[in-house]
């Protein structure tokens, strides 16, 4: 069964979530606001701790994280264009 945990605020309209390889990163995109906010995850628990938002180019749309784990690519729907973030 699936239980409810706690809800977590990540800007207007999210539409997108990255997870990392190694499932203790998560990073949500937020096409309003134009952000994407980072949480760590606690594997034990499941539960997340949401990080500091960080500005993104116009209508954040998607993300990727490169093979090693260094670094998020968004890609932005209204800039028409894709930012490189280090993790």
């Amino acid at each position: 069964s699936l239980t409810a945990g706690s809800d977590q605020g990540v800007g207007g309209n999210p539409n997108s979530i990255t997870i990392d390889a190694n499932h203790l990163l998560l990073f949500v995109t937020s096409v309003s606001d134009n952000i994407v906010t980072p949480f760590q995850i606690n594997r034990t628990t499941g539960g997340i701790t949401r990080g500091t938002p960080v500005a993104t180019e116009n209508t954040p749309f998607r993300g990727a994280i490169d093979p090693s784990g260094r670094y998020l690519y968004i890609s932005n729907y209204g800039s028409n264009s894709i930012s490189c973030y280090s993790i």
